[in-house]
């Protein structure tokens, strides 16, 4: 049994709906991690599930005693890698449609998104070799009375 600000439940959640989805998901690749490739040797598309903390919905202030039982926000941002640009954009709103407005629990709330960010990669001799498009994600915890 987890605390109700412990997002393991969540991340297990997140990551086995993530998995259904085209592509592989991970949360981190090691470094000796063999991509499946493509006809012309690219990537084939992939997201990197990196899962955040859960803080106090307060912020950064003191919470007074009444207080300590209200939700927790937990925040997560996956990376999704493909060799084009509109591949790119397609498994990033392959995840927004899976996960937003999704609970991944009895004490998690629904999914939002908060910001993104894309831009391409280059290798050491110019040519562009992949497209990544971050997302933010969050949630709340401390939904359930029973937690």
């Amino acid at each position: 049994m987890t605390s109700s600000i412990d997002p393991t439940l969540e991340m297990v959640a997140i990551e086995a709906r993530l998995s259904a989805l085209t592509g592989v998901t991970e949360q981190g690749f090691e470094q000796t991690y063999d991509f499946p490739l493509d006809a012309f040797g690219k990537k084939l598309p992939y997201r990197d599930f990196e899962p955040g903390s859960s803080i106090p919905a307060g912020g950064d202030r003191l919470l007074a005693a009444g207080e300590q039982a209200q939700p927790h926000v937990f925040a997560f941002q996956i990376h999704h890698v493909a060799p084009t640009r509109r591949a790119v954009n397609a498994l990033a709103i392959e995840s927004d449609i899976s996960l937003i407005g999704w609970q991944p629990s009895d004490n998690a709330g629904p999914i939002t998104t908060f910001f993104f960010n894309m831009y391409d990669e280059f290798n050491t001799s110019g040519e562009r070799v992949q497209w990544v498009m971050t997302r933010f994600y969050q949630t709340t915890l401390g939904q359930s009375p029973t937690l």
